[in-house]
């Protein structure tokens, strides 16, 4: 399975990268927006690992 974790970290970072460049950082709530997002997409992966 190196090939699904490399395309999944690929798809992070563009996630990340994405993220960062439209979501201005002294923005509190688009801050806590970004948060929330990467904890539901962390939690979207764990669980996708936990059940295969």
């Amino acid at each position: 399975m190196p090939n699904a974790k490399s395309k999944i970290k690929k798809f992070k970072n563009h996630v990340f990268m994405y993220f960062f460049q439209y979501i201005p950082r002294r923005n509190a709530a688009g801050r806590l927006i970004l948060y929330g997002l990467i904890g539901l997409f962390y939690r979207l992966i764990g669980y996708i690992i936990l059940i295969g």
